[in-house]
């Protein structure tokens, strides 16, 4: 009985050779192996286990059992940490690491150098990958090295942050793993934070080549109908949808900060390069010709604003962009519209306006961007509309004899009308004769620049209150000539057609 008794508190309060062994190992670079963490995971539970010695009055005992458990496990985990660091070197580490790593928790100094060794160590691995992605290529030279695709920059830059976006996600299961048995961190802020230290190792020779990219770009020389600006443009959309999708891994961290501020530089510089250029090209919308239509310049500041805006697609946030672009570009070229136009007559002037607003208008419309631009033109638009409108409304009036009539029968005409020198008979009879060519050519009596006007709907709408201004003045006119008190002898002849027959032939 008293044998057993012996065992029993043996079994629960000692550790038998075999496990001494384990923990210990036969040399000081032995493997760990599973059974060590067994041996270790026992030290705990007698450590536990003399809490009731404790209890029982037994207290000389439990803490020499106290004592020899904490310096086996002590020496134990001294091992471990240094068994640990060993693993980091290898490329193909034991399966154990977890479990390794989840025990030296215990130890918060041990745990946080284990953590910055296996950093150091992989980022040592991503930074020779990456070069070697840049100069040699990959296995076989399938894929080609990066670096030949040099003298292309958007390839260039697009293939350096693809490398990259490809080989984070090996690293975030590689710190996956390294966590999956840590209990009392947050294991997903640690693995954020541990890919984050890893891949600040590329983000030096990563800065210093995309930075020459952009300006080597930016000092490009770059005429009229160039692709600096665009160039540039793609480059920082690039830039930043690649940092929101990286930023996604590693959080806030030097890469992303990095990958931050190179597209701001490639912001800055795109918005730099393309003011010059819209400067450029608006020094170059000529004076209109015969035609009246928008000119060269006009024609390419527009397909450049497209082809940006176009570009932009790459990037789900690039819209935030759009107002800032577009007002490098319309800005200005409105301003040069204008000057190439300042030359013109009034009617000529607005027909020249029209068709530049109209092409910008529909450029815009197109692209779906800022509707406070769109908004802006529209009311630009519509004030030239109404003085092409008014200049044509009183040209009509002054051929059809309107123009002395009118002023006398609006607001509040005389009675009798037929007595003032505006209104008598023969005015009224002559204006009727007018109207009758008028209303067999419409078109005989428009201005001859209408015609020059890019957009049928603006033909249409000048057509319409020209009409509508007609068939206004001659119905209030027709109905006073046909009241009595005006004292006209035979209206019917004088004014044969009804309003609603004029209205007909004219809409």
């Amino acid at each position: 009985m008293q044998e057993e008794v012996v065992k029993t508190f043996l079994k629960n309060f000692q550790l038998s050779s075999e496990e001494m062994f384990a923990l210990k190992g036969s040399s000081r670079d032995s493997p760990i192996t599973s059974q060590f963490f067994e041996a270790l995971n026992k030290t705990q539970i007698i450590r536990n286990n003399t809490k009731y010695l404790l209890q029982t009055g037994h207290q000389k005992t439990a803490l020499d059992i106290m004592e020899q458990m904490n310096v086996a496990r002590e020496s134990a985990l001294e091992r471990l940490f240094r068994w640990f660091q060993a693993q980091t070197r290898t490329p193909d580490p034991s399966p154990l690491i977890p479990e390794a790593l989840a025990a030296l928790q215990e130890r918060p100094v041990l745990f946080k150098m284990v953590i910055e060794e296996w950093i150091v160590v992989r980022r040592g691995w991503l930074t020779r990958g990456f070069l070697d992605a840049l100069t040699l290529g990959g296995p076989g030279g399938a894929p080609k090295p990066i670096e030949l695709q040099a003298h292309d920059p958007l390839r260039y830059v697009g293939d350096m942050l693809a490398w990259i976006h490809q080989a984070l996600p090996s690293e975030r299961e590689a710190a996956q793993l390294l966590f999956s048995k840590c209990v009392d961190i947050d294991a997903s802020e640690q693995v954020q934070q541990t890919i984050s230290g890893v891949s600040e190792s590329v983000c030096r020779p990563l800065k210093t080549r995309i930075e020459q990219v952009i300006v080597s770009e930016q000092g490009k020389g770059d005429p009229v109908g160039g692709k600096k600006a665009v160039h540039l443009y793609k480059i920082s959309s690039l830039l930043h949808f690649y940092m929101s999708t990286i930023k996604q891994v590693t959080g806030k961290g030097l890469l992303v900060s990095t990958l931050e501020e190179l597209h701001q530089l490639s912001y800055k510089m795109f918005i730099s390069s393309l003011q010059n250029q819209v400067t450029h090209a608006c020094d170059r919308v000529e004076p209109p010709g015969e035609t009246l239509a928008p000119s060269a310049g006009v024609a390419k500041t527009l397909s450049l604003l497209t082809e940006i805006v176009t570009a932009a697609t790459v990037s789900d946030d690039a819209h935030q962009d759009f107002k800032q672009i577009i007002s490098c570009v319309v800005d200005p070229l409105l301003n040069a519209i204008s000057e190439s136009g300042a030359s013109l007559g009034a009617f000529e002037g607005a027909v020249y306006l029209l068709n530049c607003l109209h092409q910008l208008h529909s450029t815009l419309s197109l692209l779906h961007t800022s509707s406070d631009k769109l908004e802006m033109i529209q009311g630009q638009i519509d004030a030239q509309l109404d003085t092409l409108s008014q200049e044509q409304i009183n040209g009509v009036f002054h051929a059809l004899g309107l123009s002395s009539i009118y002023p006398v029968i609006i607001p509040s005409p005389p009675v009798p009308l037929s007595s003032h020198p505006s209104c008598q008979p023969l005015a009224i009879q002559a204006f009727s004769t007018k109207l009758d060519g008028f209303l067999a050519a419409p078109d005989y009596l428009m201005f001859p620049h209408t015609r020059y006007l890019l957009s049928s709907s603006f033909r249409k709408q000048l057509h319409q209150r020209t009409a509508h201004a007609i068939i206004s003045t001659y119905a209030q006119l027709h109905n006073l000539v046909h009241k009595p008190e005006n004292e006209y002898s035979d209206p019917s002849s004088l004014m044969p057609k009804l309003p609603d027959v004029v209205k007909s032939l004219l809409l």
